[in-house]
């Protein structure tokens, strides 16, 4: 991304990232495997970069475009039997700060976000076990998006409150 939006597009070209098994725990010993090429969204980082491509002309133009991802605290607090979802994490928050960085010289209304979580929950806030963030909080966010000033909101990583 080097500040148009045709590159974005170009980066359908870029190699895919080899996952871990779903149910591997311990980076140490998950033996990574391939998964096709030809599966469409084979990884979250596969599925943000297809979506983004697909709409970031229209995110361009808008008057209020916003693109938000849902991140972890495993981006800044690996372990060892975090690594890799800490580790597609950080991917898709880099993707997100380079069209961060389209927006901020192509796009003035418009803003990327990485909202930060522990883990969501889809329980009311008062049945939300102590430390996760209930999806009630997230949907408050993602309404006030539209809200706020996308040249203060773009490029950062906010943390969603927690129960």
């Amino acid at each position: 991304l080097r500040g148009s939006t045709a590159e974005i597009a170009s980066a359908a070209d870029a190699p895919q990232i080899a996952t871990a098994p779903p149910d591997s725990t311990d980076c140490a010993r998950s033996s990574p495997r391939r998964r096709p090429r030809n599966t469409p969204h084979s990884s979250v980082l596969t599925t943000l970069r297809n979506t983004s491509r697909a709409f970031v002309d229209d995110l361009v133009a808008s008057p209020a475009g916003r693109l938000a991802i849902v991140s972890a605290e495993a981006v800044l607090n690996p372990t060892p039997s975090n690594a890799n979802y800490g580790a597609v994490k950080a991917a898709a928050e880099h993707w997100v700060n380079a069209i961060a960085r389209l927006f901020a010289k192509q796009a003035e209304n418009a803003a990327a976000v990485s909202w930060v979580v522990k883990a969501l929950s889809d329980k009311s806030p008062e049945e939300t076990p102590s430390g996760q963030t209930p999806v009630q909080f997230l949907a408050q966010a993602a309404v006030a998006l539209l809200g706020q000033d996308a040249r203060e909101l773009n490029g950062t990583r906010v943390a969603l409150p927690k129960a």
